[in-house]
């Protein structure tokens, strides 16, 4: 019950920085309330109900994270906004946890011309030197690790260990290899997918090759997995038509991710192609 008090006495807070973002944009309406009811309460973790069932920002990391309800074979869910909560999560834990919180106070000044997404981008530029695109890139790399077996609870989200694996959209061990987004084309903002490598052989390190879709603005990283011990980030540069490449080392690392995620808003970018190489 006390979990549920906090949440709706959130909601409350909110109705009082601007009522008008509450039908506009409910998802970090309820992404925010329900993140706030675990810091208020962090024993209880209700919130990790939400992550086990679907759809969710792990179970479908190519949805956006704007994403309200989802319909499947005319089911209509609106779990994501809830699981959702990892994302202000996020910019806790990554940030701290006054920017969820100051992101609502922008809204609050800006009345009927708020705007969620600019309002985020707007506090994550005046108080952290980042930006939305770059967070939404971060926030794609920290989705990676979940679940019992790559959990890393130290380096990426604290509780990641209470959660399911997120899903990855497949595996390669054989080189050269290509591939696409398959059936879980990402959209924006902050769609993603996740690409695994395994050493093959005694190869001493894999190049990656990406190309997202035209017209629209990505990020792209590759992460050097390792367990025990802290993983590898290196950013993949892009150029004016998406295209970029990166290197790097077997050594130390059980395997090799891909993480390419649609930073692009507005305008919608709903589903977006994108192809890579590996050898």
């Amino acid at each position: 019950m006390r979990y549920v008090v906090a949440h709706e006495f959130n909601h409350a807070s909110q109705f009082r920085y601007n009522a008008a973002k509450e039908v506009a944009e409910r998802w970090w309406y309820e992404n925010t309330a329900t993140w706030m009811s675990n810091v208020c309460y962090p024993d209880d973790n209700l919130y990790v109900g939400f992550l086990y069932r679907y759809p969710t920002p792990l179970n479908r990391p190519d949805l956006p994270i704007t994403n309200d309800f989802y319909v499947s074979n005319g089911d209509t869910s609106r779990n994501y906004v809830y699981a959702g909560a990892i994302w202000p999560m996020f910019l806790h834990e990554y940030y701290n946890i006054a920017c969820p919180r100051r992101v609502w106070e922008r809204i609050g000044q800006r009345g009927k011309d708020a705007d969620t997404l600019i309002d985020i981008g707007y506090v994550l530029g005046m108080y952290y030197k980042s930006n939305l695109a770059e967070a939404l890139r971060q926030y794609a790399v920290w989705r990676y690790f979940t679940g019992e077996e790559r959990a890393d609870t130290v380096h990426y989200f604290s509780e990641s260990h209470l959660w399911p694996t997120s899903a990855v959209l497949r595996t390669h061990s054989e080189y050269p290899d290509t591939g696409d987004q398959g059936d879980r084309a990402p959209s924006g903002p902050g769609g993603a997918n996740f690409i695994k490598f395994l050493r093959q052989g005694d190869e001493e390190a894999l190049e990656l090759s990406f190309d997202g879709q035209d017209g629209f603005n990505w990020r792209a990283t590759m992460v050097g997995c390792r367990n025990p011990g802290q993983s590898v980030e290196r950013k993949i540069d892009l150029d004016a038509g998406n295209q970029g490449s990166a290197k790097m080392g077997w050594d130390g690392n059980d395997h090799i991710v891909l993480v390419p995620v649609v930073t692009q808003w507005p305008p919608p970018a709903d589903s977006l192609t994108y192809t890579y190489t590996a050898e």
